[in-house]
């Protein structure tokens, strides 16, 4: 452990806690290469190179989840190699590279769920949600949201339109036309949550591809967004009118630039 430890910190500047903790996850690694290069040698396509290996994964999923840099993952393997040597057990450029192969794999991967689960934190939790009228509601979901951070976060709309005892919401659903139909429940059941709370929910820009909500839901689909918008003002009983010549004209006075 100690060669694994000031390997680490000897090739590469980490904090102490982060060393420390890499080097207890190593040790299930080095006690199962031990074994497997007693026995199995250098061919690390062997059966018996399935548990290191899978252990070595985890230890590359580690450093991820440690926020460890790239550069610190792929010095583990060598890390590795220096303290199997100082057991007697020298690491062969076939093993070598199957470990590198396994940590850096994993610790990528692990990179990747973690983006894209803070990208879809920081799209759910986004979701706006406004009155543009008395008892009218808009509600715009864009980005990658997670689909149970998603479905939170509408809850959470849901309470606001009960607490104003909103008759209307106009939902916009602004994912593209490829987004995932995991998208779907989360937001095409918020239309449940606006039956329950006695608001109309009025749904624009939902992807063709996605299912429909039951029609038993109340809820109503529109392709425009100021038909969207015009159908959940109607509900309560508003509606959207030009406004007075006078008032154009005066837009028009106040403009910048020649009349």
């Amino acid at each position: 452990m100690a060669v694994f430890r000031g390997e680490l910190r000897g090739s590469w500047k980490v904090d102490g806690g982060l060393a420390s903790d890499l080097t207890a996850e190593s040790r299930p690694v080095l006690v199962s290469l031990d074994e497997v290069l007693t026995v199995a040698g250098d061919d690390p396509t062997s059966i018996e190179f399935r548990e290191p290996l899978a252990l070595a994964g985890l230890l590359g999923r580690r450093a991820a989840v440690l926020d460890g840099s790239p550069r610190l993952t792929a010095q583990l393997p060598e890390a590795l190699a220096a303290a199997l040597q100082s057991l007697g057990r020298p690491v062969a450029g076939a093993v070598m590279s199957a470990l590198r192969t396994v940590i850096l794999e994993a610790y990528c991967v692990a990179r990747e769920e973690r983006v894209r689960a803070e990208i879809g934190l920081r799209a759910a939790s986004a979701v706006a949600a406004q009155p543009i009228a008395p008892r009218c509601w808009a509600v715009f979901i864009g980005g990658e949201p997670d689909p149970a951070t998603l479905e939170r976060a509408l809850d959470r709309v849901g309470r606001r339109l009960l607490d104003d005892n909103a008759g209307s919401c106009w939902v916009h659903v602004g994912v593209g036309a490829e987004a995932d139909e995991d998208l779907a429940a989360p937001v095409l059941g918020f239309a449940a949550t606006c039956r329950l709370v006695g608001a109309l929910a009025v749904f624009t820009g939902v992807p063709t591809a996605w299912p429909k909500p039951a029609d038993e839901l109340g809820w109503v689909l529109e392709e425009r967004m100021d038909a969207g918008v015009g159908r959940a003002l109607a509900e309560v009983g508003l509606s959207i009118r030009e406004a007075s010549p006078i008032v154009s004209r005066l837009r028009r006075l106040l403009a910048p630039g020649p009349p």
